[in-house]
């Protein structure tokens, strides 16, 4: 999955923050739990959902003072 690669990637440097993974489970979850974000679609043309879940995952972090990996990792235990 790209999203992991850009995960992957982005937590290898130290310039840029670790962006979140976009997967079939956080689609999932966020299907369940967060129908205003709308549909998060895992495809080559998926770029709006990608960015649609990144503005989330981060409006959260800044509102819980944490990173938006720590919310990732929360979302995958719940899957």
């Amino acid at each position: 999955m790209v999203t992991k690669y850009i995960s992957f990637s982005t937590k290898a440097s130290e310039q840029v923050a670790t962006t979140p993974i976009l997967d079939s489970i956080v689609a999932r979850w966020f299907r369940k739990n967060c129908n205003e974000i709308g549909p998060l679609w895992l495809n080559w043309n998926s770029a709006d959902s990608y960015r649609r879940y990144t503005s989330c995952m981060a409006e959260w972090a800044e509102e819980l003072g944490i990173e938006p990996e720590q919310i990732e990792q929360l979302i995958f235990k719940q899957g």
